[in-house]
């Protein structure tokens, strides 16, 4: 990810999230989707997606990921993520990937059950996701 496309997915601004993307955090490996000329979604790996309780960086990796907000809603949602479990399993197998998604974000947590990421536990106001063995 350049720097560039960073500081644009910095600007994008949800309905429903009050966070900016956690994007260009040192220790992070970030990617970005692009279609024609444009950041269309991005996902990073590391930390940062992770809560303490549940920090278990021996058999897990987090992962987080955002999609373009005029495209939300679009269908992209389970493709795009699809792409990153992808993309995950192959880069930091045998370790897991683990998320964690707002309780407010419901069509983010739809899309992450239906690419295969399980429920197991809360964090604040926060849902804890990992993909099952």
């Amino acid at each position: 990810m350049t720097k560039e496309e960073t500081a644009a997915i910095r600007q994008w601004q949800y309905d429903d999230v009050d966070e900016e993307p956690a994007v260009g955090l040192p220790g992070h490996d970030d990617f970005t989707a692009i279609s024609g000329d444009e950041v269309v979604g991005y996902c990073s790996f590391g930390k940062r997606a992770m809560v303490p309780h549940y920090l278990d960086e021996e058999h897990f990796v987090g992962v987080a990921w955002g999609v373009r907000p005029a495209i939300v809603g679009g269908g992209h949602g389970r493709k795009f993520l699809e792409a990153i479990v992808t993309l995950g399993s192959e880069r930091y197998q045998p370790r897991r990937l683990q998320a964690v998604i707002k309780q407010s974000n419901p069509r983010s947590l739809r899309a992450a059950k239906k690419a295969g990421f399980l429920v197991v536990g809360e964090a604040g106001d926060r849902f804890v996701l990992q993909m099952p063995h």
